[in-house]
């Protein structure tokens, strides 16, 4: 969930294979959340991709395969302005590098 902060969310993979969180949301767009979402993946193992729409919702380049999709209202203009540099990879190319490279049981 998000309340009362700017959150920019960038190449994330959100999966889930245990039929306990079939009836989730992956980003709860709360009070006054100013949200930048993009080349996010959502797969079908969650239910909403984006759920609420208390905040601001800026959703961009997302592959989104949840069960129910989005839930939230989006805008077409970023809410802020992000102050550093990034560089966004496909989303092909972000969830072989986060299944890969990222969560427990990963070594160096």
């Amino acid at each position: 969930m998000v309340r009362n902060a700017k959150l920019h969310m960038f190449n994330n993979y959100y999966h889930a294979s245990s039929p306990t969180y079939t009836q989730q949301y992956a980003v709860g767009v709360r009070k006054n959340a100013l949200i930048i979402a993009e080349n996010n993946i959502f797969t079908s193992g969650i239910k909403y991709s984006f759920k609420d729409s208390y905040g601001t919702l800026y959703s961009s380049g997302n592959s989104d395969s949840s069960s129910s999709g989005c839930n939230s209202t989006t805008t077409s203009s970023k809410p802020f302005t992000v102050s550093y540099s990034y560089s966004l990879d496909s989303t092909s190319t972000a969830t072989s590098n986060v299944t890969s490279y990222a969560g427990s049981g990963y070594t160096m």
